[in-house]
């Protein structure tokens, strides 16, 4: 993700382009990784992309369109620059789902009975056996089981928490090194290379 200066400069690119075509900035909730609307955010991202070398992607998507959004006053009065540029904070979520399933399953097993009769006349008179109660089916020790077929409404979302912010990563010394010109780059590697020597 761009910072600093670099970050200054595609944020007015794409606020200037956006505000061709529009009176005003999008809503946050207008921010959607959607192609199916006319007229939306990602269409604007997705045509204007490759022309600021900025990748097609959901975390880029999302982290300047948010820039946009965070830094719309200083924009708007044109004061925006590396020292006062806001840059969205990464942030673990967790999303809460559930599904509800019918599912056909095949379970195996073993049931031990005793009594008096042959094995043919077990096998012949078993399952009379169960419905007088003499022995009951049901009681078998599972040992195996396969997942012959299943079919579910899908997974539906439930509700989203946020976990944490993950620091920022234009924070401390890489934001401080991404708000350089090239020629304090420059300076900065010349004087550190003489005094490491």
């Amino acid at each position: 993700m761009l910072t600093g200066d670099k970050l200054v400069k595609i944020t007015k690119i794409l606020y200037s382009q956006w505000m061709k075509n529009y009176e005003e900035l999008f809503e946050s909730n207008d921010v959607m990784w959607n192609d199916n609307f006319s007229d939306n955010v990602y269409r604007f991202y997705k045509g204007i992309h490759k022309n600021l070398s900025l990748p097609n992607d959901v975390d880029e998507f999302f982290y300047y369109m948010n820039t946009l959004l965070l830094n719309e006053e200083n924009l708007k009065n044109g004061t925006l620059d590396s020292s006062n540029i806001i840059t969205p904070s990464k942030k673990l979520f967790q999303i809460n789902v559930s599904e509800r399933r019918t599912e056909t399953v095949k379970y195996s097993g073993q049931l031990q009975v005793d009594g008096y009769f042959t094995k043919d006349q077990l096998v012949s008179n078993v399952y009379e056996l169960n419905n007088v109660d003499y022995l009951y089916l049901y009681d078998y020790d599972q040992d195996d089981r396969d997942h012959l077929a299943g079919e579910g409404d899908g997974i539906e979302v439930e509700g989203v928490e946020l976990v944490k912010v993950i620091k920022n990563e234009s924070s401390g010394f890489n934001k401080f090194l991404n708000s350089l010109t090239e020629s304090e780059i420059k300076f900065l590697k010349e004087e550190l290379e003489k005094r490491l020597l």
